[in-house]
């Protein structure tokens, strides 16, 4: 029986292989592709290309034997498989809506005050719990003049502390201005914290409600710099919104949206700190708790929202309210300025 003559295969992925017979010269003929068995060398070209998009490919340990190094081949002998990882971080939006969510935001500016001053009257709410007021008295004057002759005549002993003041400062601010009373009135930018919850009707339309804390201080001095009076009044509400939500875009990271709809507020603390200053000197001072009506209002906004990540967004959203007339006799920012518009900032929480 004849010798087999043994055939020798280099593995490259750019070289033909090498047949050499006894006696015979060597050929190059080409490389016949041929399936690889689980026992066969891997090349390590031969490894398919995966794609790299939001994907990280972690190589793994590979062998050579001392025969392969001296010939110089570049095989692989993989250890244990490839390893494909997720990456984390990427954003990857879901195709079905969150159904619910969560939003926390802030409107307003801390120390952002509106300025004026205006024509004022004085009167029956200077003076509290009064029992010998006369009934056929007005309760508001508009000029120093008057008021002082009223209270010289409706309390001519002067006994008491808060007559006595007022009697100072009227007196003092006859000569100011022809004796007509202005004010300066300073109301501070209303600040506001909102938590919404709302929940998806239809892939477009959504509903939302929560709570709201709001607080407006506002300064009013009556007279003028040497004779004056001075209220600082602090309000507090809570509010309970309702909104309807509509969706014009939502794409990757980018939704734009529209709401509309109204919020009743509650008072849940109201004073007012009344001081009668003379000549620099505090010649009176007290605290009254007036009674405070609650508030209604309508909104309307248009809102932008970028997702950071598939649960948590930022949003801006742009609104115009309007404060409906309460009848309170308390000057307020919402007072001077029914129609406000806020620019409410926050997170929105998904799941």
């Amino acid at each position: 029986m004849p010798e087999e003559t043994p055939v020798y295969t280099q593995v490259s992925s750019s070289s033909p292989s090498i047949r050499k017979k006894k006696g015979v010269k060597m050929e190059r003929v080409p490389q016949q592709p041929t399936p690889h068995s689980e026992e066969e060398t891997v090349l390590s070209d031969s490894i398919p290309i995966l794609p790299s998009d939001s994907m990280t490919i972690l190589p793994t340990e590979t062998t050579q034997s001392k025969e392969e190094k001296l010939r110089g081949d570049t095989v692989a002998h993989p250890q244990a498989p490839w390893t494909i990882i997720e990456d984390q971080m990427a954003y990857h939006p879901d195709k079905e809506p969150h159904q619910w969510n969560v939003s926390l935001a802030y409107s307003g500016l801390m120390k952002g005050r509106d300025n004026f001053m205006a024509s004022a009257s004085v009167g029956g709410s200077m003076l509290v719990d009064r029992k010998n007021m006369s009934a056929s008295a007005p309760h508001q004057f508009s000029n120093w003049a008057e008021y002082v002759n009223y209270l010289k005549a409706s309390f001519p002993d002067g006994s008491d502390e808060e007559t006595r003041s007022l009697i100072l400062i009227a007196s003092q601010n006859i000569s100011v201005n022809n004796g007509a009373i202005e004010a300066r009135y300073e109301h501070q930018i209303p600040i506001t914290l909102q938590l919404m919850l709302s929940r998806q009707i239809s892939e477009k339309a959504s509903i939302e409600t929560g709570l709201s804390y709001t607080q407006l201080n506002s300064t009013i001095t009556t007279g003028s710099s040497s004779a004056n009076i001075q209220e600082h009044q602090k309000l507090r509400y809570v509010g309970i919104p309702i909104r309807f939500g509509w969706t014009w875009y939502d794409k990757a990271r980018l939704r734009f949206y529209s709401s509309a709809g109204g919020m009743l507020e509650i008072p849940i603390h109201s004073t007012v700190d009344v001081r009668h200053f003379y000549n620099g000197t505090n010649t009176f001072q007290k605290e009254v708790s007036p009674h405070v009506p609650v508030q209604w209002s309508v909104s309307l906004g248009l809102g932008a929202q970028y997702n950071v990540t598939p649960y948590l967004g930022i949003y801006l959203e742009p609104s115009l309210q309007y404060f409906i007339n309460n009848g309170s006799g308390l000057k307020t920012y919402r007072t001077e300025h029914p129609f406000e518009f806020t620019l409410p900032l926050g997170l929105r929480f998904h799941w």
